[in-house]
């Protein structure tokens, strides 16, 4: 397994306390990414008949359908189950120039007894303040919505955030080898909630 730095969530909020928010003083809407992860011959994460593929798209469709605000424009790597590799989907955020890119994914871990909402940005980027900005506005948003109370926040070495020319972050929603992460993220109203408390942080970007 790749080396992943763990970063406590509260250095990020101190470190964030100075920055301006992403759209201050403009009209402009917020153009995000949403990678939804795996599909076609890439399933992902399993369990049993469970696969990452296919729960990380039911998500990304309550997105769309939950999305009401013109202010905020969402754009998917993929709407389907089909095979999409990394080099492209970096084509396709690129090409777009949003204001930031979240890439939905849940975790294999194993192990039980690891539960919960973790974030991911850039080793490289680990600096930039609007990317730990985003990883603030999400966790605060999973935490007032009741999802996840600990999110963990850290840097990784994974594609999309190193090649990515945007503030981009990667979502693990939760460890399908734990029981109750598997139960809330196969739950329709529960992925909805996750939905929801994506949409409420992107929200607080303007």
């Amino acid at each position: 397994m790749k080396r992943i730095a763990k970063i406590s969530l509260s250095v990020l909020i101190m470190a964030s306390l100075a920055f301006t928010t992403f759209q201050e003083h403009s009209e402009k809407p917020i153009v995000v990414v949403i990678d939804v992860s795996h599909g076609g011959t890439d399933s992902g994460n399993r369990n049993n008949l469970l696969l990452e593929k296919e729960l990380v798209q039911q998500i990304a469709q309550k997105l769309a359908v939950l999305n009401q605000n013109t202010n905020v424009k969402l754009h998917f790597t993929r709407d389907a189950d089909k095979t999409m590799s990394l080099p492209d989907r970096v084509r396709f955020i690129n090409q777009l120039q949003p204001d930031a890119v979240l890439s939905l994914h849940l975790n294999g871990e194993n192990i039980k007894n690891v539960s919960g909402l973790r974030l991911f940005f850039s080793e490289l980027g680990a600096q930039d303040t609007k990317t730990q900005e985003l990883a603030e506005l999400v966790a605060a948003s999973f935490e007032k919505n009741g999802l996840y109370n600990t999110p963990t926040v850290g840097s990784a070495p994974f594609y999309i955030l190193k090649h990515s020319k945007a503030p981009a972050l990667l979502l693990e929603l939760g460890n399908m080898d734990n029981p109750t992460d598997l139960q809330l993220v196969q739950n329709p109203a529960q992925q909805e909630a996750i939905a929801q408390a994506i949409l409420d942080a992107l929200e607080t970007l303007q």
